[in-house]
């Protein structure tokens, strides 16, 4: 769901993206997304930051992990969270950031890809 979130702000707005995966890059940067070549460098100076994961596991991994972003992020940022992943383990997760000044806003989507564009 992120790629075709992330093409439609980039209708509007800047948008630097990163995926594990080339070809989504590759058709984000078809759709005006700026590709980037981690994560890291994708959230660094970005006010918020769009975060579309499998599961708790992900986020903690995509946030925390050894490449995290939210190390790279800045005091004031928002991380807003547009997968379920479930209540278990998110106010660790909103505590952790709110160490570092940042914010997350719970919201998840529903209707899948075609309904996210």
């Amino acid at each position: 769901m992120g790629l075709p979130m992330a093409s439609r702000l980039a209708e509007d707005l800047d948008v630097r993206g990163f995926d594990i995966a080339a070809a989504r890059l590759e058709l984000g940067k078809d759709a005006g997304v700026l590709p980037c070549g981690s994560g890291r460098e994708a959230v660094t100076g970005a006010d918020a930051v769009l975060l579309a994961v499998r599961d708790s596991a992900q986020l903690n991994d995509v946030l925390f992990g050894e490449n995290g972003v939210a190390d790279a992020m800045s005091p004031g940022a928002v991380v807003i969270l547009t997968s379920t992943v479930g209540t278990e383990g998110i106010a660790e997760v909103v505590a952790a950031l709110a160490e570092r000044g940042i914010e997350l806003v719970d919201a998840p989507l529903s209707g899948g890809p075609a309904r996210a564009g």
